[in-house]
């Protein structure tokens, strides 16, 4: 690819280095939020087989020596070439643990990403009816009704503004949307109990508690033997305080 001049400098700092590492220099980040079903793991790993990784995969923080991200794709080519003795390219980070937490969410976060406009993928199904959105690119089958009814609705013309009244037509698009949303309510369900992840507009992995004031997040953070000043932590704490494994003295007859 030939060099072309660059007229002005990029303001944005690129804070990495791409370098080979061994697989077995490379631990996970035991507070991984994602995860992933076997269907979905089965369909990536078929994609990265077909056509191979397309840049690299993992980020890898140097002061932890942990992953920011890549896992899911790291354990397929794990599952691939059947070792963890193998030479791997490697987006190298430097970061605190904080800002290493704070990555490895917001680098999978779909909120940052965006969201798939029904209205291009319909054009991508036109322009390239050999690709199939579900069998391809791994969408469900309720997704694309759901997108896709959800359009037809917004373009169509025929509501009538002048009585109210819905048309016959929007009427039974308006219902399949209706039954749409439930096979979807109904799948998601499913998914989160098999342990899988689904993704929604609004979905996160994070919940903020705010206590009354310092003195008692202070008394929390302390049972819990963790840091005053740490701000994420994972949610395994909570379960083990359910479980009784941790006993709190916050809120216990005691003030503040």
């Amino acid at each position: 690819m030939a060099k072309r001049k660059v007229k002005s400098k990029n303001k944005v700092k690129e804070n990495f280095e791409i370098v080979k590492m061994n697989r077995k220099e490379l631990k996970e980040a035991p507070y991984n939020p994602r995860k992933i079903t076997d269907k979905h793991r089965k369909n990536l790993m078929g994609y990265i087989k077909k056509i191979g990784m397309l840049m690299p995969a993992i980020n890898f923080n140097k002061r932890t020596g942990r992953l920011i991200s890549g896992h899911q794709r790291l354990k397929i080519m794990d599952l691939i070439n059947q070792t963890s003795d193998y030479e791997i390219t490697v987006v190298v980070n430097d970061l605190t643990e904080k800002q290493e937490v704070e990555a490895n969410v917001k680098l999978n976060s779909q909120n940052l990403m965006g969201e798939y406009d029904p209205v291009k993928l319909a054009e991508i199904t036109m322009e390239f009816p050999e690709i199939d959105l579900v069998k391809d690119l791994a969408f469900e089958q309720e997704e694309i009704d759901l997108m896709f009814t959800e359009l037809d609705l917004e373009v169509q013309t025929a509501y009538k503004e002048d009585s109210g009244v819905y048309s016959e037509y929007q009427q039974a698009n308006m219902a399949k949307l209706k039954e749409t949303k439930e096979k979807y309510r109904k799948r998601i369900e499913q998914e989160n109990k098999e342990g899988g992840t689904i993704y929604t507009k609004d979905d996160d992995y994070t919940v903020t508690f705010l206590f009354k004031n310092n003195t008692a997040k202070k008394r929390f953070m302390t049972d819990i033997k963790q840091k005053q000043e740490e701000k994420y932590l994972p949610a395994d704490i909570l379960f083990a305080i359910n479980r009784g494994e941790i006993k709190l003295s916050t809120g216990r007859g005691k003030k503040g």
